[in-house]
């Protein structure tokens, strides 16, 4: 499969949208017409404990807090084109004493390109499977939302 991975550790995800180019939508979810506490059948679940949650009317996908297991736990879900795609969600993080999640957004499967927050690092990291190819100093504010875009772009013969 060459969709996209969630990788999270702990947090919710409310709306994720994978886009061709601009203006044409491969994949959108934001989880309007899921059924609680399931997870909605277009997703894979690779690990954790992911479901559907409300709060106030509105409806993300959860993975909590515990149990903690490594590397990661991780959602399937999206297109299966592999370049000239990009994909966006809001994921939403918390932390409990010192412990902090490590969490991001993936295109091309498990194997494919990962943007993710390590806190503890104080860092947002570029994989691509599990090569670090790049990272910046990043600050994370627990407790509160975090935009993330990702796209992969065919560069003449590279992939970039």
């Amino acid at each position: 499969m060459k969709n996209l991975l969630l990788a999270l550790a702990i947090g919710s995800i409310c709306c994720s949208t994978f886009c061709a180019e601009p203006g044409k939508t491969l994949y959108e979810n934001s989880f309007d017409k899921a059924e609680l506490n399931k997870v909605p059948e277009d997703m894979l679940v690779l690990d954790g404990g992911f479901s559907v949650k409300e709060d106030a009317g509105n409806k993300f996908i959860e993975l909590p807090g515990s149990p903690v297991a490594e590397p990661f736990f991780g959602d399937l879900f999206g297109p299966t084109e592999a370049v000239d795609l990009g994909a966006s969600c809001r994921i939403f993080g918390t932390n409990k004493g010192r412990r902090y999640p490590i969490f991001g957004l993936g295109l091309n499967g498990v194997g494919g390109y990962k943007l993710q927050i390590s806190p503890g690092k104080k860092q947002l990291e570029l994989f691509k499977g599990e090569d670090r190819i790049s990272g910046k100093d990043f600050e994370w504010t627990p407790n509160s939302w975090t935009q993330f875009r990702l796209e992969v772009k065919k560069s003449g013969a590279a992939i970039d």
